[in-house]
């Protein structure tokens, strides 16, 4: 049963980076039916830190993970993450170049300095005032002092209780967010690492809800309603929801960090130089579903050619030394 559970990861990954991606390739159009369809799109991130802060606890828990091997874990996620962040950011680069040739793009010219490109490089763009390249970029900072965190914290993520995972988080959102006291979208790895311990069987069910309604009620206080509200339901499905397999849905799920990655370049621009030749309801979802495709076919190319050979090798490196990869147990966390 627990399993088959694991299935709605990479089902709710595909959702997520399916309404990102629409989010993006409607958000532009004149007000009216399109873009309110895509409107909260943005969400899908907020799912995608409920299932790192699920995925990666559970999988170091399998692994039988202990803070010596934190190099090996943060070697196997930047082997895993970065290739297909580097290449993108090369397409978005070469992109931007190559729409200048056509007159009807709108936009200014590109302009890349070697500080801004470097700082891209470990996510350390906002601690270095630079502008991201690619406005997607922007959660992948979060994920990354995640994936720091719990690498050397996860004694305290799974063996203590929970209201110290909470001072943890809490201690990551400063770290993240500095002129904030707590930016309220790190409250969603604690939501994911609640539902991972419940899952696994180290709380039982009231502590379980209590944490996720409680971290809920916590972001609605700060405005946060909407995100709230995605975090706790997708805490909910991934513990107690028996889903049946979609095929579609986990094939996009396991594309979903390339989509992630190439949907604003791509479709984006399809949809910026689209705009140029008309207008209305028709035309407008036309343009957004031609864009979408493009993204897909797109990242589907992207994974085959970059993500998935990336995915394979961080595979071989064990999170033990002296010890060799075990069989993955739970989709690889890849984006948000």
């Amino acid at each position: 049963m627990k399993q088959a559970r694991l299935s709605n990861i990479e089902m709710l990954r595909g959702l997520a980076s399916l309404a990102v991606a629409w989010f993006h390739l409607t958000n532009t159009h004149s007000p009216g039916l399109i873009q309110q369809s895509g409107s909260y799109g943005w969400l899908g991130v907020d799912c995608f830190f409920v299932l790192s802060g699920f995925i990666i606890p559970y999988s170091l828990n399998a692994a039988g993970y202990t803070v010596s091997g934190f190099p090996r874990f943060m070697g196997r996620r930047l082997i895993r993450l970065e290739p297909p962040y580097v290449a993108s950011m090369v397409l978005v680069i070469a992109l931007a170049f190559v729409s200048q040739m056509f007159p009807a793009f709108h936009g200014g010219a590109p302009h890349f300095t070697v500080p801004q490109l470097a700082s891209h490089l470990l996510y350390m763009a906002p601690f270095f005032h630079q502008e991201w390249i690619n406005t997607v970029y922007w959660s992948l900072t979060f994920e990354f002092v995640f994936y720091i965190a719990c690498g050397l914290m996860f004694p305290l993520l799974f063996k203590r209780g929970l209201w110290w995972t909470a001072l943890l988080v809490a201690g990551a959102a400063v770290a993240v967010h500095t002129k904030a006291l707590l930016e309220p979208r790190v409250i969603l790895f604690l939501i994911g690492i609640a539902a991972m311990r419940y899952f696994v069987g180290r709380d039982r069910l009231p502590v379980f809800l209590i944490c996720v309604l409680g971290s809920a009620a916590l972001m609605a206080a700060v405005d946060a309603i909407p995100g709230a509200i995605v975090g706790a339901a997708t805490a909910l499905v991934l513990t107690l929801v028996k889903a049946p397999e979609i095929r579609p849905l986990t094939a996009l799920g396991a594309i979903s960090y390339s989509l992630y990655l190439l949907h604003v370049p791509i479709g984006g621009r399809i949809v910026n130089l689209g705009q140029r030749f008309g207008h209305g309801t028709l035309f407008d979802l036309t343009l957004s579903l031609a864009a979408l495709a493009a993204s897909l076919a797109a990242a589907f190319v992207f994974y085959r050619l970059i993500e998935a050979p990336a995915t394979a090798l961080a595979r071989r490196l064990s999170l033990n030394v002296g010890k060799p990869a075990p069989a993955e147990t739970a989709p690889e966390a890849s984006t948000a």
